[in-house]
């Protein structure tokens, strides 16, 4: 069974991270005011906090974990951990960051 980031964070988690991380709530609001679904609200805003890290030249991966450490979410930072421990681990089977 594959496992995503996104089904792994949720909304508010994800939500909270990109706050943390220099989103402003209207930068989010912009973001999803087209979807209903709160599930795509996670995997768009995980795409956009991703490209945003990426663009800056950081590792998106590495500045995930240590957002959650920071935030005290030990419970998505093992299930990240885990996910991107696996997509090493197997390299051709890696896994999409979202679902």
């Amino acid at each position: 069974m594959k496992r995503f980031l996104d089904e792994e964070l949720g909304w508010l988690v994800m939500r909270k991270v990109a706050l943390k991380s220099g989103f402003t709530i209207d930068d989010i609001d912009i973001l999803i005011k087209n979807h209903s679904d709160p599930t795509e609200w996670t995997v768009l805003l995980l795409h956009q906090w991703v490209e945003e890290k990426e663009k800056k030249g950081n590792n998106a991966a590495r500045e995930l974990v240590e957002k959650l450490t920071d935030l005290g979410y030990i419970y998505q930072w093992d299930r990240v951990i885990s996910i991107l421990y696996e997509s090493e681990k197997n390299p051709a089977e890696t896994q999409p960051l979202t679902s």
